[in-house]
């Protein structure tokens, strides 16, 4: 077993609150305020943390359900889910992509379906609604890969997290139907078009300021999957940035289209996790390296603003590990246990930016909706977490469908939560660790949501 690193220990010697008082043996939360730079949440004690399990445990048995892996619609089934409010404008701009999986699926054998939410219903009722008990797919009821369409509002984030691991779900939360349509068409494209993009991969990392001593490097993790690269596939056409080099003008550069423009791109780091009003558009951009302390400005964070306008996306998978870079739920879990008052739920901007891009949209995003703590995911075996993301990277430029990938890898992770368990011992400080880390992982697990397509797949080179 890999022993864990100093700098990744939950008991830190000395961590600054949001008073700045100092606050002995706590456990940093992943994100910042947008007005001051400050940490989101205080940091927690152990106890507190142990107080957040209690309150919203999740068990391996839920992650590690059956999941299908099926590549082929015709057995699986493809549908799409309507939100409460979608207008038929919208159900026309995806008109394209709607045709295409229906002859994919098959719709003679009913395997292409076109379904509609209602008002308040959760994943459980619309699946018992539809005579499915969720443990088993039966694609003629419902089919195995699911498109929410709707933003958060009309289909609530823990309405998607939710689903059973049995089903491939993702979601597109897009503002208008030109930006439907833009998604809808370069899905198309990219299923058809014999123009491939290069097995490229970037990985970005950043520690956003000198103030992230609450949250250890995450810099060091990239640097494992980095590791775990080289020794799966030492052909692959990867980069890695770190070292202070994520910053926030290097990953616009990145998505500009030119000679080093990956197909896929996993950029980790903080999240902005609370915005004031009229600057809800921030929320879930990543701090980057340009940010050392103090007053966050839009020149140390990777936000919708920072894609450029002509930047041709059509293909790219993007994979932002941070907090809130999805949305934020109307009640987050954190907030839920400290006894904070519920607001708006949010999408997050730069996600919608980049799959309604008229230039060409992206081909999926993948992001939290809710706090990220992967400095405690992989804190105790960041080997072993690191060869997760690599098989989830292997798997998506092996052309795998991107919902039935990132499904693989939550097992992966709640696998690995799974032994953290059996080694957590007797009721000590590291058991409790190890207890805390297991529910980091299938948190990250749960939270680290598709939107996009979850049938598609990336198109790059055999």
């Amino acid at each position: 077993m890999n022993e864990p690193r100093a700098e990744h220990n939950l008991q830190v010697s000395e961590n600054r609150d949001l008073e700045g008082a100092s606050q002995p043996g706590s456990i940093g939360v992943n994100g910042l305020e947008w007005d001051s730079g400050a940490p989101w949440r205080p940091p927690l004690s152990v106890q507190q943390f142990t107080q957040l399990i209690e309150r919203f445990p999740s068990t391996a048995d839920a992650c590690l359900s059956l999941a299908d892996d099926g590549e082929d619609l015709a057995q699986t089934g493809w549908g799409v889910v309507y939100g409460p409010e979608v207008g038929d404008e919208v159900r026309e701009a995806l008109r394209p992509l709607l045709q295409l999986r229906r002859n994919q699926a098959d719709s003679r054998q009913r395997l292409y379906a076109e379904l509609q939410l209602k008002e308040d219903e959760d994943a459980g009722a619309f699946l018992k609604r539809l005579d499915c008990d969720g443990q088993w797919i039966d694609p003629q009821l419902v089919p195995g890969y699911l498109l929410l369409v709707g933003d958060c509002r009309q289909i609530p984030f823990p309405v998607q997290t939710s689903f059973p691991l049995a089903y491939n779900v993702g979601r597109l939360p897009l503002s208008s139907a030109e930006e439907y349509a833009a998604y809808a068409q370069a899905a198309v494209d990219n299923e058809l078009s014999r123009q491939l993009r290069p097995r490229r991969v970037a990985l970005a990392g950043s520690n956003g300021g000198n103030s992230g001593r609450l949250v250890p490097p995450v810099e060091d993790l990239m640097e494992a999957v980095e590791r775990a690269i080289i020794r799966a596939r030492p052909s692959w056409d990867a980069m890695t940035l770190t070292q202070g080099l994520t910053t926030q003008e290097r990953l616009s550069r990145l998505l500009s289209g030119t000679s080093e423009t990956p197909s896929l791109l996993l950029a980790s780091g903080r999240g902005v996790c609370s915005v004031s009003e009229g600057a809800s558009d921030l929320l879930g951009a990543l701090v980057c390296c340009d940010y050392v302390d103090g007053k966050l400005g839009l020149e140390h964070v990777f936000d919708q603003g920072k894609v450029p306008e002509e930047a041709p996306l059509n293909g790219l998978l993007i994979l932002l590990q941070g907090s809130f870079t999805a949305g934020r739920p109307a009640h987050p879990l954190l907030d839920q246990m400290l006894e904070r008052p519920p607001a708006d739920a949010l999408d997050a901007a730069l996600p919608r930016r980049l799959l309604g891009h008229r230039a060409g949209a992206a081909l999926a995003v993948v992001g939290h909706c809710e706090n990220s703590w992967l400095h405690l995911a992989a804190r105790s075996r960041p080997d072993e977490w690191a060869e997760s993301m690599t098989d989830l990277l292997q798997a998506l430029l092996g052309r795998q469908r991107v919902g039935a990938a990132l499904q693989q890898y939550r097992r992966h992770c709640c696998r690995l939560a799974k032994v953290l368990e059996e080694d957590s011992g007797t009721d000590s400080e590291e058991g409790r660790q190890r207890l805390i880390e297991a529910w980091a992982l299938r948190q990250e697990a749960r939270n680290w949501i598709l939107m996009g397509d979850p049938a598609s797949r990336l198109p790059v080179a055999g």
